[in-house]
């Protein structure tokens, strides 16, 4: 194995097979990527996604971005006229939507619910929660939030997290053997944040110390977990 100075290791390319095919489909997102794919045939023009993080909420958006022309609507666009923002053909994705329910700015949620309706324009919203707990005290708002189709992602089971993690290994160029994959899930936080972190961490130290990652090898870097 060739030696790798730590330069190069700093910048290590991380690359990311971005598109349909590239999304692992499992019984616990199934539903939200079967309603995404359907589009533009849904039955309202609005769709909340919920679960918690690492489930994949953001990178199925991120998809439904590329094939609905979406932008992602950020907490500066809450300064100008929501109408403002459909002057051109392009459909929404409010990410993190909890942030913008502690802003608080349920008026201009609400006049762009509505334009969107009148425009026929559609918008995903992605939470970790369920609408049901969301606080909003603009009864309007609340109600037409309320009669959106609701979609939740489930956690990742056992099955499931093997697939990502070897997939995470084949987008960043990693060779591990399926026993050792298993060993480190096994060991660490059952999130996909966290797995990644932990698969770039390994194999820096792989290529610093040209070792390959071996359950021993890991055993032998215990302070990671």
């Amino acid at each position: 194995m060739r030696k790798v100075s730590e330069q190069e290791i700093l910048s290590f390319p991380e690359t990311q097979k971005l598109d349909w095919s590239s999304f692992i489909e499992s019984s616990e997102n199934h539903e939200a990527i079967k309603y995404l794919i359907k589009w533009p045939q849904w039955d309202s023009n609005g769709l909340i996604i919920y679960g918690n993080s690492g489930v994949g909420k953001t990178h199925l958006v991120n998809l439904w971005q590329q094939t609905a022309n979406a932008i992602f609507i950020t907490e500066d666009l809450f300064q100008s006229d929501p109408r403002s923002l459909f002057s051109e053909s392009k459909n929404f994705i409010f990410d993190n939507f909890d942030n913008f329910l502690k802003i608080e700015h349920f008026d201009w949620l609400f006049h762009f619910i509505n334009i969107a309706h009148e425009k026929q324009r559609y918008f995903v919203l992605i939470s970790k929660f369920p609408p049901f707990s969301w606080k909003i005290n603009l009864k309007d708002l609340s109600s037409r939030l309320l009669v959106l189709p609701v979609v939740y992602i489930q956690n990742p089971g056992d099955e499931l997290l093997l697939k990502i993690a070897k997939k995470l290994c084949k987008d960043l160029g990693i060779s591990i053997h399926e026993n050792t994959l298993q060993y480190i899930l096994n060991r660490i936080d059952r999130e996909v944040n966290s797995i990644a972190a932990l698969l770039r961490i390994l194999d820096k130290i792989s290529l610093q110390n040209q070792k390959k990652i071996t359950i021993q090898f890991i055993k032998n870097q215990i302070h990671l977990f």
